[in-house]
């Protein structure tokens, strides 16, 4: 009797069930790349390629740059980093949150099954004189896939965070690497400074011994003397910005700021032309446009979901229980087999649940604009590197002649002492403005390789050694 009547109900059950899957309707279609661009930045005219782009060079996406620069010491400092840094641990915390939160969704998918049990005595006036247990379950059917458009929006909400994570990890091997090159660069900075200095004090001798003799007047000797102390003070402002940007890359690579020592002082050298692709493929590329066009797929699943909660809901139940009373010497037993359908049917919500769709779609509309922010953003970012680049090659050319000059004028001058015709302060004159003309060409070389990384920074690159690293 039993068994006819769970498989009564349970046949009744399929029935309906296979009604309700063949008139239920599924989430809407993902947005199309093309789809996203046209309505993000519509009214944008993208050119065919970067304005500041005259190479020529056939489009790829640089992935490779580190293997090129060939820097040993840089390599190490970055696995250190993207292993130990506070913003990598939190953002791997971050994904495994999204991850078990994609989980805890899924479960919608599947029944709930609980189960109690009671025993009961008829001692005292509290005696039930009953007991028994039943054990139930419970499913809501997905009839118009508002669960699967919770879960698939979780889902794109999880793989934008793994995306924002390797548009951080970039971030951070740009921002490391432009300050390992400053480091050297400061090192270098600070021994030109020392050598200026030491020109100073040579100076300032051969002036006290020409007023010693009678040929140098007491401001001659003041001057030198005012010059000395701007020197040295040159060389502690150069030595404090050395120390300051060693603690700086010891908080990126996740170490105590104590100003760690390099184990290499010299730049690498400044890479050959490269191929910088198509502005449009820019935005299939970075790891922050990606992660903005997810968001906007997760909008898009939110506002389903939102439209969805306006339908009824049903949901199937089905159970079995024993119970047994037993009060003074009459004693009964029942099995009690059960299942259902329930419907939930949202009659009145005084204008909440049409307002959460608004509210669902005014944040895809946000989504949007996030999108295009961060694409002109990108655009900007590669222009204006480009543009820095180029203007930094040019000067770079110009002080390296200025520098060649200043040498060869220092080589004619210790030729003219060694005939007489000069005494030693115009060499040390001219030393530091050798020295001078040199801290600028330095510094002309770090500002090459700077923008070279902004370039690579904005492009999306390098995505072989994050995917190395993930491995």
């Amino acid at each position: 009797m039993l068994m006819r009547v769970l498989f009564s109900n349970m046949k009744r059950a399929s029935i309906f069930l296979s009604t309700v899957l063949l008139l239920s309707c599924s989430t809407s279609q993902p947005l199309l790349h093309e789809e996203i661009v046209q309505k993000a930045l519509s009214g944008v005219l993208i050119p065919p390629k970067f304005v500041g782009d005259d190479s020529g060079f056939v489009p790829q996406t640089p992935t490779d740059w580190l293997e090129q620069l060939q820097d040993p010491e840089l390599k190490t400092l970055i696995h250190e980093a993207l292993g130990s840094s506070p913003d990598m641990r939190a953002f791997a915390a971050r994904i495994e949150q999204s991850e078990a939160m994609v989980q805890a969704i899924n479960s919608s998918f599947y029944p709930s099954v609980g189960a109690t049990a009671k025993e009961g005595a008829k001692l005292g006036l509290g005696g039930s004189g009953t007991s028994g247990f039943y054990v139930g379950a419970g499913w809501e059917v997905d009839l118009w896939g508002r669960v699967r458009a919770q879960n698939e929006s979780a889902r794109k909400s999880a793989q934008a965070i793994v995306f924002e994570q390797e548009s951080a990890q970039l971030s951070l091997i740009a921002n490391l690497t432009k300050t390992l090159w400053t480091a050297r660069s400061l090192s270098m900075q600070l021994l030109i400074a020392q050598d200026i200095a030491q020109s100073s004090v040579a100076l300032l001798q051969y002036v006290k011994h020409r007023q010693k003799i009678g040929i140098a007047s007491r401001n001659e000797v003041q001057m030198a003397q005012a010059n000395l102390a701007l020197a040295q003070e040159a060389v502690e402002n150069a030595r404090t910005s050395y120390q300051k940007t060693l603690m700086a890359l010891d908080m990126l690579v996740g170490r105590y700021p104590v100003g760690t020592a390099l184990k290499s002082q010299a730049l690498p050298g400044i890479p050959n032309a490269y191929a910088k692709g198509l502005p449009s493929e820019l935005l299939e590329r970075r790891p922050d446009i990606l992660a903005a066009a997810l968001r906007l797929d997760a909008a898009r699943l939110n506002i389903d979901e939102a439209k969805t909660a306006r339908l009824p809901k049903i949901s199937l139940s089905a159970g079995f229980g024993l119970i047994k009373s037993s009060v003074f010497v009459l004693s009964t037993s029942a099995a009690n087999p059960s299942l259902g359908i329930g419907l939930d049917v949202p009659l009145f919500t005084a204008g909440a649940l049409d307002q959460k769709v608004k509210m669902r779609e005014a944040e895809m509309d946000l989504a949007y604009a996030n999108y295009a922010k961060i694409g002109l953003a990108a655009f900007n970012e590669v222009e204006t590197a480009l543009l820095l680049e180029k203007n930094w090659r040019v000067r770079s050319a110009e002080l390296e002649k200025a520098y060649a000059i200043q040498v060869l004028q220092l080589s004619s001058l210790e030729k003219e002492q060694k005939i007489g015709r000069i005494d030693g302060r115009a060499i040390e004159q001219q030393k530091a403005t050798v020295l001078g003309a040199l801290s600028k060409l330095e510094q002309s070389k770090l500002e090459i390789l700077v923008q070279r990384i902004n370039v690579y920074l904005a492009l999306g690159g390098p995505v072989q050694l994050i995917e190395k690293e993930k491995k």
